[in-house]
């Protein structure tokens, strides 16, 4: 059969009567359809740069890394043009990656942030228009080369111009914005400037953590319970340029399918693009339309073009431990003009496997992905990978509620009782460089912890941190940035993308094992159900190779704060299979808190901690105290009464009583709970760290140091740990007192 032939003829299409009348069947009965037009934006209004595809990072000549110093500079309201800039305002010199408080610190426009009251004078930090400047050498390309400006996260609001000019607005400060820039590069050097604008600017007087209207941002950032005053804004993770040819690859995805002593079997897709680039591409529509159809998704194959040139694909693994290749093999490629999705498996001869800590090495390979054209190579991305297989399967215990998810998990053929805990941003104002995480992360590889879950009122957390995880061994349970609340305004297409550039960026890190909708709000809720929805189908489409969870607690998992003999864990929660959080208060080490509260207001005896006169003599205590309140200081001062007399304690007895009283508290309900294996399967206590210096639940204290509860926990997560079961904690004189012992 020969293809019909048409002819234009005064605007309309005429076809041989026989292709037509086929034609006006197709056409009756439902044929092909023509996509509805997205909503045109206004002409004043500059482009929306947020999108879900994530530019990978490449290495050498190719990445062009912009961190370092910039300058900075604030307005009272936006300028219409960078000339605007030019005529006032002092300028200084800012990190990237960094805040605008930590960068007006350290320029000495302000004092310490943590120190006394100082927070209250950053107050008006949120309410100004602030502006990042730099300038960078950048090869000019040829027409075969790409060249896309790259930011990993501004907080919050942001427009960026490049040589001048504005290349769009973004908001979400999870990753992007994104541009392509290629023909706005020329020779010498080329100017960046970044207007940030804070998630609460010009609405601060309504504006409420707990109820963040249209706002994508975790609450404990957005001045919530426990940093009330602090707000932070500005280019908080690094910003790059990489640099690409007109073919090359983006996006790769390793798995591991089987792995074993022998061999592992592991598959790789990624995405090819020939003669187009991400930016150029949608993930879906987002009016109604069908979907899947010519034009809508599917190649044409009846005029698809080839590749101009052949491209194959060399991947390369070597032992990041001695740098030897264990596997290496070039794989040739059909390609078509356009996107392309390449999908190869191969098997790697005597894997060395990826433990979690406690169960083995973290070994790690080194994955070199190199795009070759006529034999020539013309694109690269590498990324640390560890090759292991992780299955949750059910837990001993009977079903107890109506949604039950599976709690046992399996690492790598083994399954173990997973020893963790609860994770906050380590710094509240978000100065989180590498060295910070390997101090902290150290700490929770040495007190035997194996898993941590980042928090849902916390931060997508960086490419620092889980590169010091996938080195020690410590798994993640990863949440997303909602907690405690109801999301109905959230837009929906700022949210996916923050979604999938976070699936796109953590998919290949051997330490992330779960991820998690976020803490403590209801996703069955009708303002949670776009929401999670969007999170649910990204994930499932995207990255299904882990296990999910809406929300926690839920489907299993609990919280719980009670104030009784922690020996009841053993009894009351004997059938919950996974501790999601749980813990006591305490109060740091008096030197940690001298250093941010004035010696002056521990002279007296801390007597009447819960009086109505206690916050007016204590202001600067009060500051660094969370969730200070009737309901939770009683609670702490009765664990430390049974270690000394809180009537009127020191600062001294305080700190010491209260921190054995919530040790012994930690140890004994770890103990009850690993004693319990394997009805119950995992423990994560809250929480690791404070991100700033405070009173309040914690292991280690905001300065990094480690408390008693840090020492009493970590002697139950020992590899092997013999308890003694006590009936309760306790007991009347001469009382008969059954003892059990466990391992």
């Amino acid at each position: 059969m020969r293809p019909f032939q048409a002819q234009l003829v005064s605007g309309y299409v005429r076809f041989p009567l026989a292709t037509a009348m086929g034609i006006l069947f197709i056409f009756i009965v439902g044929g092909p359809p023509v996509p509805a037009a997205e909503p045109a934006p206004s002409p004043s209004d500059p482009p929306t740069l947020w999108q879900p595809y994530r530019i990978t990072p490449r290495h050498g000549d190719q990445h062009l890394s912009l961190d370092g110093r910039w300058q900075l500079s604030y307005r009272d309201s936006a300028v219409a043009t960078p000339e605007d800039l030019d005529s006032e305002g002092k300028w200084i010199s800012a990190d990237v990656p960094g805040t605008v408080q930590w960068a007006l610190y350290r320029a000495g426009e302000l004092p310490h942030p943590y120190e006394h009251l100082n927070a209250k004078k950053y107050a008006w930090v949120d309410e100004k228009v602030w502006y990042y400047r730099t300038s960078v050498e950048v090869p000019v390309p040829d027409e075969s080369r790409l060249v896309f400006l790259c930011f990993d996260g501004i907080d919050y609001f942001s427009r960026v111009w490049f040589n001048g000019q504005l290349l769009g607005r973004h908001e979400g400060m999870f990753g992007g914005p994104v541009a392509e820039v290629s023909r706005l590069v020329r020779p010498g050097e080329n100017t960046i400037l970044v207007e940030v604008k804070a998630a609460n600017y010009d609405i601060k007087d309504r504006f409420q953590s707990r109820k963040l209207g249209p706002i994508i941002k975790p609450w404990v950032l957005a001045g919530g319970s426990g940093a009330e005053a602090f707000f932070p804004l500005g280019i908080w993770r690094g910003a790059r340029i990489e640099i690409v040819p007109a073919g090359h690859m983006e996006r790769p995805f390793l798995v591991t399918e089987e792995a074993g002593p022998d061999r592992a079997r592991l598959s790789l897709s990624l995405e090819l693009l020939d003669g187009t680039h991400s930016l150029k591409h949608q993930l879906h529509l987002w009016h109604n339309a069908i979907l899947s159809s010519p034009g809508i998704g599917y190649r044409d194959a009846w005029t698809s073009q080839p590749s101009p040139v052949p491209f194959a694909l060399h991947v390369e693994l070597t032992d990041k431990a001695d740098g030897r290749t264990a596997f290496e093999q070039t794989f040739p490629l059909k390609t078509f003009t356009g996107r392309n999705f390449i999908n190869e498996t191969f098997v790697v001869p005597r894997p060395k496997l990826w433990w979690p800590n406690g169960m083995g090495e973290p070994n790690l390979y080194r994955v070199k992905l190199t795009l070759l054209s006529e034999n020539k190579p013309v694109d690269r991305i590498e990324f640390d990978y560890g090759i292991r297989t992780i299955q949750m399967k059910a837990a001993a215990g009977p079903q107890t509620i109506d949604r039950w998810a599976d709690w046992q998990m399996v690492v790598n053929g083994r399954p173990l009782f997973v020893k963790g805990v609860n994770w906050m941003p380590a710094d509240i104002l978000l100065d989180l460089p590498i060295e910070r995480y390997r101090w902290l992360l150290g700490m929770a590889k040495e007190a035997g912890m194996q898993m941590i879950r980042v928090w849902g009122g916390g931060i997508l957390e960086t490419e620092e941190f889980y590169q010091v995880c996938n080195e020690l061994g410590i798994m993640v349970w990863q949440d997303f940035p909602l907690g405690n609340q109801d999301a109905p305004e959230w837009p929906q297409d700022v949210w996916e993308s923050q979604v999938m550039q976070n699936i796109y960026r953590l998919r290949n890190h051997p330490a992330l094992v779960l991820y998690c909708g976020g803490n403590e709000f209801n996703p069955y809720s009708q303002g949670n159900a776009a929401t999670i929805g969007i999170l649910e189908r990204s994930l499932a489409d995207f990255d299904p190779t882990r296990a999910f969870r809406r929300t926690s607690p839920d489907a299993g998992s609990l919280h719980t704060y009670p104030d009784m003999d922690p020996t009841w864990y053993g009894r009351i929660y004997r059938l919950v299979p996974w501790m999601a959080e749980t813990g006591m208060h305490n109060i740091p080490d008096p030197a940690s808190l001298r250093e941010v509260v004035d010696s002056r207001e521990f002279v007296e005896p801390l007597s009447g901690m819960f009086s109505q006169e206690f916050p007016q003599k204590h202001p600067d205590l009060i500051h660094h105290f969370v969730e200070y309140s009737p309901s939770r200081v009683p609670r702490m001062l009765s664990r430390a009464s049974q270690i000394d007399d809180m009537s009127a304690p020191t600062l001294e007895s305080l700190a010491e009583a209260s921190q054995i009283g919530a040790g012994e508290f930690y140890q004994i309900l770890s103990e009850a709970l690993q004693a319990n294996y394997p009805t119950t399967t995992g423990l994560l206590p809250w929480v690791f760290k404070r991100p700033w210096p405070v009173i309040a639940i914690m292991l280690v204290d905001g300065h990094g140091h480690p408390t008693a509860p840090y020492y009493f926990l970590k002697r139950t997560y020992e590899p092997t740990h013999v308890l003694v079961r006590l009936p309760h904690l306790l007991w009347a004189k001469e009382e008969p007192l059954a003892i059990q012992a466990a391992v």
